[in-house]
Order: structure tokens, then C-alpha cells, then sequence
């Protein structure tokens, strides 16, 4: 059995990743995939809301609803 550790992210490491105009965009998304099978991520409920919510003021609604169809 793998001993497994919670890692929780902050929701903007998500709007950076999926956000390609920010500064560390790749970055982000370079952390996010390097996260291996000992971690269980642990996201507080509400980034979801801060995630989509951001991402459509910001970039647009279709980008929004793509970022929460990949999280369901």
C-alpha cells in the first residue's frame, strides 16, 4: 500500500494554469502534472466556484464550462 499524503492547492495554481495569458501559466500546469499517485489532493469546496467563476469573468464562459466538465 502507498503511503499517501494530502496536498491541497490554492485555486489561483488552477487559474493560472488554465489561464495561458498569466505570467506562470506553464509553470502552474507544469506543477499540476507533476503531482504523482502519493498525493491525494485535497481542494477546499469552494474552488470550484473561484476556478470557473474566474475563469469565465476573465477569459470566457466556454472556457468556464470546460474546466468544470474536466473536474466532474
Amino acid at each position: 500500500m502507498i503511503d499517501r499524503k494530502t496536498l491541497t492547492l490554492d485555486s489561483n495554481i488552477f487559474i493560472a494554469a488554465l489561464k495561458r495569458d498569466e505570467t506562470y501559466s506553464n509553470k502552474c500546469a507544469d506543477l499540476i502534472s507533476m503531482i504523482s499517485d502519493s498525493f491525494i489532493l485535497a481542494e477546499p469546496s469552494i474552488v470550484y466556484q473561484e476556478v470557473c467563476g474566474t475563469l469565465a469573468r476573465k477569459v470566457d464562459l466556454s472556457t468556464a464550462k470546460a474546466a468544470k466538465i474536466a473536474w466532474i
